[in-house]
């Protein structure tokens, strides 16, 4: 394990994925670009095949933000492939993940750079209130605005969205990155990964970043079936790694969709639906995730 460095010595490497963001990369990078570090940092802004303007929008920031270069990972898409590509083409002592969808909040950088002179893995705050409606903000309730999230099944260990996640640069190497099969969840397993090596996740609450949420009900309900498909996919990994097997892990499931289906009379009401496309395509997923990989997850 390399020895900590001071402030003025740890260069710290942003890492944006970006795959047809042309109308938030500007923001995004407007935001990284009021951001100061005393160690220095660099931002790679990495094209996952992109089709429309987002190369040229970010090009325009190479003025504001010095250290600003753009590759291209076109071999596949895929959010974990890119941020893999994006870790081996920069120079840093450490990395830190964002969405180009998203906005960093003032001060995030060098909250998130001091907290990586401490520990060697961290997260920051999610904000939802700036880039959201407030009916879309409750469909996903309070997610990372207080603490981390954590898995609701052995071994119950904290993780968090990968566009808010700080790294050690060696970490991020020693435990192969990204698991780039995963294209969903692979945050969450990416956290689970990193502490079952020994090393925890540590909250950085005076780091915040503003995420924007999907909008339309088909992309809400795309995203929730996707999440629910591959958590399945998340548990049977937990398993392998050695953790523990829960006793009647049908029961949750159960449980939830009773709950669902008494709750489905609420979509006649515009504020509610968001929440409940949510749950329904979360619970949709996890069925089929159940019979894709033979595997019951609570």
């Amino acid at each position: 394990m390399p020895a900590r460095l001071p402030p003025n010595q740890l260069k710290l490497s942003v890492i944006i994925p970006c795959r047809n963001n042309a109308t938030t990369i500007g923001s995004q990078l407007e935001a990284i670009g009021t951001q100061r570090w005393v160690g220095g940092f660099e931002v790679i802004v990495v094209d996952n095949q992109s089709t429309d303007t987002s190369v040229a929008i970010a090009s325009k920031y190479r003025n504001m933000i010095t250290g600003l270069r753009i590759i291209a990972a076109r071999e596949r898409s895929g959010a974990g492939y890119a941020r893999n590509a994006g870790v081996r083409a920069s120079t840093g002592d450490a990395i830190l993940f964002c969405d180009a969808d998203d906005e960093v909040a003032l001060g995030w950088l060098s909250a998130m750079g001091h907290a990586l002179c401490e520990y060697d893995f961290v997260a920051c705050r999610i904000k939802l209130d700036k880039l959201n409606e407030p009916r879309i903000v409750a469909s996903r309730g309070g997610t990372q605005t207080d603490g981390l999230q954590r898995l609701p099944y052995p071994p119950y260990l904290p993780h968090a969205g990968a566009g808010t996640l700080g790294v050690k640069r060696w970490l991020h190497d020693a435990v192969g990155g990204f698991d780039e099969s995963f294209r969903y969840v692979e945050d969450a397993h990416y956290c689970l990964r990193i502490q079952l090596a020994g090393h925890g996740l540590h909250f950085v609450p005076s780091a915040s970043v503003n995420v924007r949420l999907r909008v339309s009900l088909c992309q809400i309900f795309r995203q929730a079936r996707n999440y629910g498909l591959y958590s399945v996919r998340l548990y049977k990994a937990s398993r392998a790694l050695g953790t523990e097997r829960l006793p009647h892990p049908w029961r949750p499931g159960m449980l939830a969709w009773r709950a669902l289906l008494q709750s489905l009379p609420a979509l006649r009401i515009a504020r509610t639906r968001p929440s409940l496309i949510f749950q329904l395509g979360y619970r949709t997923g996890r069925l089929l995730g159940s019979v894709k990989h033979l595997t019951i997850a609570p």
